[in-house]
């Protein structure tokens, strides 16, 4: 990771990809995890003014989500965790996506894994169906 400040760095990077706008979604993974979290969001904010969703590129949620939630989807804390505070954590990372606007996959990938848990803990909630 690097610290770049610079506002123009940044605008020339959204520039960039807002000239390949056609190829928003295919902006390599490598590329986008050298940036802090903080770098990610100036860039979300600049492209947005553009009128450019990088929020619907996978590997830019990829990322971010890794980075934003690296211990709640860490191995670690998933083998110390019971189902109950994976439901918790799944249904906290749910409710930050979509209020976020990201990607439906992901959206949908966490809602079936409520399912799942809340199924495993024989507690069927209708509001995920």
């Amino acid at each position: 990771m690097f610290e770049i400040t610079n506002q123009s760095f940044f605008e020339q990077i959204c520039n960039f990809i807002h000239h390949d706008q056609e190829n928003v979604h295919t902006i390599p993974i490598s590329f986008l995890e050298q940036f802090t979290i903080e770098q990610l969001d100036n860039i979300s904010t600049i492209l947005a003014n553009k009128n450019v969703d990088i929020k619907q590129c996978i590997n830019y949620v990829k990322v971010y989500f890794m980075k934003a939630f690296s211990e709640e989807l860490s191995q670690q804390w998933q083998l110390h965790s019971n189902d109950q505070e994976k439901l918790q954590n799944v249904q906290n990372l749910y409710h930050y996506v979509k209020s976020q606007g990201h990607i439906q996959i992901l959206r949908s990938l966490l809602l079936h894994e409520m399912l799942q848990l809340t199924l495993k803990l024989d507690m069927v909630k209708e509001e995920l169906f």
